[in-house]
């Protein structure tokens, strides 16, 4: 029986030629469509969790002031300024092990250097733990020490679009300017 079921069917594609190629090419089109679909979202996925992996997963961020009481330009905050001790106090009373890092964020500084000069995304200040604590690592060089915070040491972290458009793709290592940033 289905033997004879096989062949009446194949006898059938093959009288309708033009009706299965029809078929054929809408079942390919519908499952490579399918395949592209899941592809995408799961790309997506893939990205979106890696950004969120890049804050932190574990990440909660301390903002001083009352929003609804502060004023002037973005990324600065005018009331209830946090202080240094009270980073010390959160990592000692933390019964979870949390570890604290000060960020100081500037918001479309100008960067300059020599007779170059360009509007950064955002300018940070921190201390040495902020590598450990927000998973971000320097490719060339080394990240700030606790010596170079303890003194106010005149250096920086710079990432790749400053080190290409400032010194075109060279290490720029122990260069030296007077003034690296100012508010615009």
């Amino acid at each position: 029986m289905n033997l004879e079921n096989f062949q009446v069917s194949f006898t059938s594609l093959k009288a309708n030629k033009m009706r299965t190629l029809l078929t054929t090419l809408g079942i390919i089109i519908g499952v490579m469509s399918i395949i592209l679909l899941v592809s995408i979202v799961a790309g997506t996925q893939d990205y979106v969790e890696s950004e969120i992996k890049s804050i932190g997963t574990n990440t909660f961020m301390i903002a001083p002031g009352n929003n609804e009481e502060m004023h002037g330009p973005p990324g600065t905050f005018a009331i209830n300024k946090l202080k240094m001790s009270m980073i010390g106090l959160l990592e000692t009373r933390s019964t979870y092990g949390a570890k604290a890092i000060p960020v100081y964020i500037n918001m479309g500084a100008l960067v300059k250097y020599r007779n170059k000069s360009t509007n950064t995304t955002m300018l940070a200040g921190t201390t040495e733990k902020f590598p450990e604590v927000r998973n971000w690592y320097v490719a060339t060089g080394r990240f700030f020490r606790r010596e170079d915070v303890d003194s106010a040491r005149k250096v920086c972290v710079v990432g790749q679009t400053i080190v290409n458009n400032f010194f075109h793709g060279a290490n720029p290592i122990g260069r030296t300017r007077t003034t690296w940033w100012r508010y615009p």
